[in-house]
C-alpha cells in the first residue's frame, strides 16, 4: 500500500467503509492508492472550495450527534497526548544512551519559534512528526517532501 494508507502504532485508522472523493490535477493518479467513490479531475483548491460551499450549506445527518462525537474525538486526543509523553519520557530514552527520533521531535516541538514551517523527508519520520508537532499559526507549517 502507499505510504499514509498503513496501519500506524497498531491501529488501522484507514476506515474499510470510508467513502473516498479523491481530487488530482493529473487524472490518471485517481484510484492508484485506494479504491475511490468520487473522481475528480481539476484544480485540488478550486475543488476543496466547491466542495466545503456545498457542505456548509447542506443538512447534513452527521449533526445530529456532533457534540458527542466533538467531546470523544478531544479525549482520542488528550489520550494519544498522554501517551505520547509515556513513551517520549526521560526515562524510556535514557537506557541507550542515545537520543531517539522520537526525543527528537519532542524536544523540536517544545522549541519551534511560532510561524515555523518544519521540512521532512517522505517517509516514517514524516508520519511520526505528525503526532508531536503542532502549529498555531495559519498558512504553511509541515511540508513533506
Amino acid at each position: 500500500s502507499p505510504f499514509g494508507t498503513l496501519p500506524q502504532y497498531g491501529e488501522n485508522y484507514w476506515p474499510t467503509d470510508a467513502k473516498v472523493i479523491q481530487v488530482e490535477a493529473d487524472g490518471r493518479k485517481i484510484g492508484t492508492s485506494k479504491k475511490v467513490d468520487v473522481g475528480i479531475c481539476g484544480d485540488v483548491k478550486l475543488a476543496a472550495k466547491e466542495l466545503s460551499d456545498t457542505l456548509r450549506q447542506a443538512d447534513l445527518a452527521c449533526n445530529v450527534n456532533r457534540v458527542e462525537r466533538m467531546a470523544k474525538f478531544h479525549q482520542l486526543k488528550s489520550d494519544w497526548k498522554e501517551k505520547l509523553g509515556a513513551i517520549t519520557s526521560e526515562e524510556v530514552e535514557s537506557c541507550t544512551g542515545r537520543i531517539r527520533p522520537r526525543h527528537a521531535l519532542r524536544a523540536l516541538e517544545k522549541g519551534l519559534p511560532q510561524g515555523s514551517i518544519v521540512s521532512t523527508d517522505i517517509g516514517n519520520v514524516c508520519s511520526v512528526s505528525n503526532s508531536y508537532l503542532s502549529f498555531a499559526h495559519k498558512g504553511p507549517s509541515m511540508l513533506a517532501a
